[in-house]
């Protein structure tokens, strides 16, 4: 184990708990409700996201490297994720109402809002191209299996149109644009966009810090969910990474944390949608996200 790097990373990570036990305290003590967690969502969605996802896609060099290896290997992790889900789920025959967040929480990871703030201090070049390009393309894959486990019998072109309009989506094509013509924004937009992106992740993991709820009761689908998420699969692709396909140490830190990133907070909101056990969901996400936190900080001190 490499000490420095370990210490390194805790320093970056550190912001991560601080911010969640602020809004975990914020709720508890009653200063703020839900009606501030789904308002705050919103701005968080809509405004700051997107505005954080086009000032990281400028700021890429205008002669990019782009690994498809790097994309093809996780969108590889991400298949794996939800066939292993599946077969765990019949396999232990879990109760039905846990059948939609246990699949979806198994291949969505919360790649921007853990992911990316925890890279874009510790990559840069390369590897953060690969980083932003493959957030992209995994938003598609994510979509997609998500129509698969929760097909919601609208027309192709009603759902085409849902995914276009997706802020998320808007703005990585947006962003991908500048940087492929080489489009230089003007200096006031780029200090409209740093405002709104400087506040994404306090605010993000603020408001995250508010819905985490855990129960005391061992609950064998909830862990095999989590240590599948954030242990057993970022292992063995880390480990292909590394030994099969050669990634530099820049890369593999890259890769090692999006795959280890935790279950994605959306997975609640698409568990209340369909009247499914919206408590799993969020014990999900925050035990995936203390596990995210510990193995991150550990694991790349090793690679």
């Amino acid at each position: 184990m490499d000490v420095n790097s370990l210490w390194k990373v805790m320093i970056v990570l550190t912001p991560i708990p601080v911010m969640l036990l602020i809004g975990w305290t914020l709720r508890v003590t009653g200063t703020i409700g839900h009606s501030f967690i789904r308002e705050g969502n919103k701005v968080v969605y809509y405004v700051c996201l997107p505005a954080l996802i086009v000032l990281k896609f400028i700021s890429l060099e205008r002669s990019f490297d782009f690994d498809p290896i790097f994309l093809n290997l996780f969108l590889a992790f991400t298949l794996f994720n939800f066939f292993v889900a599946v077969a765990m789920f019949r396999l232990f025959d879990f109760s039905q109402d846990k059948k939609i967040p246990f699949l979806v929480g198994s291949f969505r990871g919360n790649l921007v809002i853990f992911g990316l703030a925890v890279l874009e201090t510790l990559v840069s070049g390369a590897a953060l191209t690969n980083v932003l390009f493959s957030i992209g393309a995994s938003m598609v894959l994510y979509n997609l299996l998500t129509a698969l486990v929760y097909p919601r019998h609208e027309s192709a072109f009603a759902g085409l149109v849902a995914f276009l309009l997706n802020p998320l989506i808007v703005s990585m094509l947006i962003g991908a644009t500048f940087v492929v013509a080489g489009i230089d924004l003007p200096k006031v937009a780029v200090s409209c966009l740093t405002y709104c992106a400087e506040i994404t992740f306090p605010l993000a993991f603020i408001i995250l810090g508010a819905t985490l709820k855990v129960s005391r009761k061992f609950k064998l689908d909830l862990w095999c969910l989590v240590i599948l998420k954030t242990f057993l699969a970022p292992l063995l692709f880390t480990i292909l990474a590394k030994h099969v396909f050669d990634f530099d140490h820049s890369h593999l830190v890259a890769f090692f944390v999006l795959c280890a990133s935790p279950v994605a907070v959306i997975t609640v909101a698409i568990s209340s949608v369909t009247k499914s056990d919206e408590l799993f969901a969020t014990e999900a996400v925050t035990l995936s996200t203390a596990l995210a936190f510990l193995i991150v900080s550990v694991g790349i001190s090793f690679l």
